[in-house]
């Protein structure tokens, strides 16, 4: 059943079973014409049709839902399946906030993870503490961030920024160019000791500087080599 209004409001009663039969008050309060939000009682709705606004008061705070201008540009929200999670209401592309705590908007997006957030198109925040935006990526790595086409985070603390990049190392940032322009800005490496660059995992192309040599160092070809 639906009701439409135009400047109107109406009291929600609760519903009691008694069986598999529903047991309505038969009392309503149903009032049309003008009023203002500060005018609803405990319990009531109103709409405002020609400001695409609802009102609900409950207790003595009146909350307000902005409904938008159309199906397509709609911004209405509902509780998720997590506990105290939100999504917004998008029919024809469904929306999942099934994380506790957590935030899913736009269109297709999914918030699994605990605390997490999923905006933009067809992404998915899965990792705990994860973000997730941009168009089918996803954040997977507890506390990652990704934002861009297609790209992913599967580590903890990855942080994706760009299009097509799979982050698979934790406490990485993943970018596909770094461009500084700034005149005051500058580029710090790592700076390490010998016995510190020695315990890292190194790959050809890393670059630090060696605080005990006071060189900057390259690992090249397999082996690390002072660049000047």
């Amino acid at each position: 059943m639906g009701i439409i209004t135009q400047y109107s409001r109406i009291q929600h009663h609760t519903l009691t079973t008694t069986g598999n039969t529903f047991s309505v008050p038969v009392t309503e309060d149903f009032t049309s014409g003008q009023w203002t939000k500060t005018d609803l009682a405990q319990s009531e709705i109103g709409v405002d049709q020609a400001n695409n606004k609802a009102f609900i008061r409950i207790g003595s705070n009146i909350n307000e839902i902005n409904l938008g201008t159309g199906s397509t540009s709609s911004t209405l929200w509902s509780g998720g399946t997590g506990a105290y999670s939100i999504k917004q209401i998008n029919p024809s592309a469904p929306i999942e906030a099934s994380g506790d705590y957590s935030v899913a908007m736009n269109f297709g997006t999914k918030a699994i993870g605990d605390y997490s957030v999923s905006i933009g198109e067809s992404t998915k925040a899965s990792g705990i503490r994860s973000f997730c935006g941009g168009v089918f990526g996803e954040a997977s790595g507890s506390d990652s961030f990704v934002f861009g086409n297609s790209s992913s985070a599967t580590s903890a603390t990855t942080i994706v920024l760009g299009d097509n990049i799979i982050g698979t190392e934790a406490n990485t940032v993943y970018v596909p160019s770094l461009h500084l322009e700034n005149p005051l800005g500058y580029l710090l490496l790592n700076r390490i000791t010998t016995t510190d660059r020695n315990a890292l995992t190194a790959v050809n192309g890393m670059i630090i500087y060696n605080t005990t040599d006071n060189k900057f160092q390259g690992y090249e070809n397999g082996s690390w080599v002072n660049l000047i």
